[in-house]
């Protein structure tokens, strides 16, 4: 968790999940509600401080973890895509700097990630997904 800068937001109850693009630049920070009165509405949902600034950013067209995770995907032409964050923290926790798993922020892969994955050199890509569902 302190690899990828998660930390503990006291006074709403949230976890604090940073994002970062391939060169480590901070995107967007999301969290994670836990206090039930908030979940009820979203469960993730982005940062927004009391100042009114928020880290919202487009997560339907990054990957949580390609920071890391983009130099193995490129030497061995090789990703597996998960759902959430916690996924690729796992995977990092197993494999270390040779993890190549990413988070796609839910189950939909979209144009503008296909695109990056090819060019990135890509030629297996393994779904990792949640089975949240019985029927295709």
């Amino acid at each position: 968790m302190e690899k990828y800068g998660i930390c503990w937001y006291d006074r709403l109850s949230q976890i604090v999940i940073p994002c970062k693009n391939r060169d480590g630049e901070l995107i967007g920070i999301r969290v994670r509600n836990l206090d039930p009165e908030r979940t009820e509405v979203a469960k993730y949902i982005p940062l927004t401080l009391m100042s009114g600034i928020t880290y919202k950013f487009p997560t339907n067209n990054v990957f949580y973890g390609i920071n890391y995770a983009a130099p193995i995907i490129e030497q061995t032409g090789h990703i597996i895509l998960t759902e959430g964050e916690k996924s690729a923290l796992k995977a990092d926790s197993w494999w270390g700097h040779n993890s190549n798993v990413v988070a796609l922020y839910g189950s939909n892969l979209g144009i503008n990630r296909i695109k990056q994955i090819v060019k990135m050199g890509v030629n297996h890509v393994t779904l990792a997904l949640d089975s949240d569902f019985h029927e295709l």
